[in-house]
């Protein structure tokens, strides 16, 4: 009886039970697990006689995966072959590079499996199998499906998706933008006018002085009772003319939020119109995703995930929401940061919502608190995000960033990962 013990690498369970199967026709024995870093963990405690990994998977390709083992001396003696629907010359000669052994397609039979486990010695050769074993065509059009999702589909509905959000963010930041300087101008001509109509009072009234210091005394004193009461019409019809402006600012800020809410929506519909892969690959309530900090501790639930893995939104168990970049970091906060005071000093505000939680370059948590609503503030000076403090100046929607408090947050470090539900609570 055959004592090769054998590792498969796959995230997709229907794959790796059929390589299973095929396995036990030659007497070897195999074990599964579902993403690289199960992987790692598996190598670290055990070790296999060879190695079928596949390449498209949630936290890491299999070539990276195939590198990183043989990046360590206990490993890299282990024969490695790629187990997946990718073919062509240059994926065949990227995998040669990265130390595999042979490219065996999933869409083989018992005999070329048989073959290539001959060629690497790991059982004997065998001439012809008593029945030949050919996938069934249910598990036929499974691999095909897989194949064409992970290959055309899934490529294609991201690169919809990343443009329409991004034509939909470019049209609301000139709206809002747009909205901004058109209220600052209307606010420094009305400044400019009431300046303009005090200094020819001012002037008048000098000129009326110098005239006579008595005779005029009482046109002088009329002059500036009708100047008081224009001034205060003025002002009045000011105080209107911005409280109407205000009342559109507010309307206009309404429909900027609406086409938030739209592009939300949007993505949401065009996400739902992704095609599911096969059934085995759902993950059940049991199997939902939880992030762990490195010591395994459970810190948040995954809940949405990008169609290709690599971008995570995670909530705590104090409700606090941050998003996850390739499954092992806390997204870095990109956008400006604007301050009440000249010289980017004191406290710094963001325009985001509240209960959001980001990391830095310097990897620090940030957070903005989850209490309180987005307030108008007039802003004096900005922090780029390459860290370039600028002069600023008017009044938008913001909410306050403040240092992390594990206490509050949930999360110490930046550095995250990603954990199936099961194996996160042990």
């Amino acid at each position: 009886m055959s004592t090769v013990k054998a590792l498969i690498v796959d995230d997709s369970r229907s794959a790796c039970l059929m390589l299973n199967r095929m396995l036990a026709r030659y007497e070897i024995k195999s074990e599964s697990v579902y993403s690289a870093a199960e992987a790692f963990e598996y190598l670290k405690k055990q070790r296999p006689d060879v190695i079928f990994m596949d390449h498209s998977m949630p936290d890491m390709d299999g070539l990276e995966a195939v590198k990183k083992i043989k990046e360590e001396a206990t490993w890299r003696d282990i024969p490695i072959y790629m187990f997946t629907a990718k073919a062509g010359n240059d994926y065949l000669k990227a995998a040669s590079d990265a130390g595999v052994v042979e490219v065996i397609p999933k869409a083989l039979n018992s005999r070329l499996l048989g073959l290539a486990l001959s060629r690497a010695k790991l059982i004997e050769p065998v001439p012809k199998p008593q029945e030949p074993v050919e996938l069934t065509a249910e598990q036929k059009m499974q691999v095909w499906l897989e194949s064409v999702i992970e290959n055309k589909l899934a490529p294609a509905l991201t690169y919809r998706v990343d443009k329409s959000t991004r034509e939909m963010r470019e049209e609301t930041e000139q709206t809002s933008n747009r909205l901004y300087r058109e209220s600052l101008k209307f606010h420094m001509r009305q400044q400019q006018q009431l300046v303009q109509r005090i200094q020819a009072e001012r002037d008048f009234l000098s000129a009326a002085y110098k005239d006579s210091h008595s005779g005029l005394f009482k046109k002088i004193a009329a002059t500036l009772s009708v100047f008081l009461l224009v001034s205060l019409a003025f002002f009045i019809n000011l105080w209107q003319q911005n409280s109407e402006l205000n009342e559109s600012l507010e309307k206009q800020m309404t429909e900027i939020q609406n086409l938030k809410s739209q592009l939300g929506q949007r993505q949401s519909a065009i996400s739902s119109k992704a095609p599911p892969k096969s059934a085995p690959k759902k993950r059940s309530t049991s199997e939902s995703q939880f992030v762990v900090d490195l010591q395994g501790n459970v810190i948040a639930e995954i809940v949405d995930l990008s169609m290709d893995g690599s971008r995570a939104l995670a909530k705590t168990r104090e409700n606090f929401i941050f998003h996850i970049n390739d499954g092992k970091r806390v997204e870095v906060y990109q956008g400006d940061r604007y301050f009440a005071s000249q010289n980017c000093f004191g406290d710094s505000w963001i325009p985001a919502l509240a209960g959001e939680v980001y990391a830095d370059q310097e990897n620090r948590i940030w957070y903005t608190p989850k209490d309180i609503d987005p307030e108008m503030i007039a802003v004096f000076s900005l922090m780029t995000a390459e860290g370039k403090c600028n002069e600023a100046q008017g009044q938008l929607e913001l909410v306050q960033l403040r240092p992390n408090d594990v206490q509050i947050t949930g999360i110490e470090s930046p550095f995250v990962r990603l954990a199936e539900g099961e194996r996160a609570r042990r």
